[in-house]
């Protein structure tokens, strides 16, 4: 079962590599890829599935949707305080093509190992409550905007890796990836909102 308190130095490596253990099964549905993260897990299944929108899944028709949706359960029963984390059967048992899941931890590697070896604590205040339930609600919120990001290119991208960046500022209690994960987030809104100004104007 996934613990980050164990080993804080390596939060986005371990999940990563627990993915691509999965992923190398026959098959595979989004249960298998949360199975080790428990009920409470809601930031590391936070991480993951904004993790996942930043990898070349992401291009898939009506992903970032499914993902999305994803992100604002979690998210908005986080900010509630639930004990136990739910999803609805049809996101769990979405099937999900192993190779495609392999290329993303692939992709991804580099990038967690550097997110793994500048996380430490810092400003931790950004990152307990009451602050940890408020960043919860800015997600949740950012999770319903998924479905319109599907036709602007690389915000869903963006936008997820914001919400990865934050779930994974409140594990390593890193206050200032919290911030990096907010101003990211103003500017995968900032372009949808800037594209709309353009075409409204011309």
């Amino acid at each position: 079962m996934f613990n980050p308190e164990e080993n804080p130095e390596t939060v986005v490596t371990d999940m990563l590599d627990m993915a691509e253990t999965h992923a190398r099964a026959p098959e595979l549905t989004l249960r298998d890829l949360l199975a080790d993260y428990g009920r409470q897990s809601f930031y590391p299944v936070l991480l993951l599935l904004g993790l996942m929108l930043v990898s070349p899944l992401s291009g898939i028709p009506l992903f970032s949707s499914a993902i999305g949706i994803g992100i604002f359960l979690t998210a908005a029963q986080g900010a509630l305080g639930r004990d136990a984390l739910w999803l609805p059967e049809f996101l769990l048992c979405r099937p999900m093509n192993g190779g495609r899941v392999v290329r993303m931890v692939e992709f991804l590697k580099s990038a967690g190992r550097w997110l793994d070896s500048i996380s430490t604590e810092r400003l931790s205040f950004m990152t307990s409550p009451p602050a940890a339930r408020l960043l919860m609600t800015v997600c949740a919120t950012v999770g319903l905007l998924f479905p319109f990001m599907e036709f602007v290119p690389f915000s869903s991208s963006i936008l997820g890796g914001s919400v990865a960046l934050i779930a994974l500022s409140v594990l390593t209690r890193d206050g200032l990836i919290t911030l990096a994960g907010l101003c990211s987030m103003a500017i995968a809104l900032a372009i949808p909102i800037s594209l709309f100004t353009v075409v409204t104007e011309g």
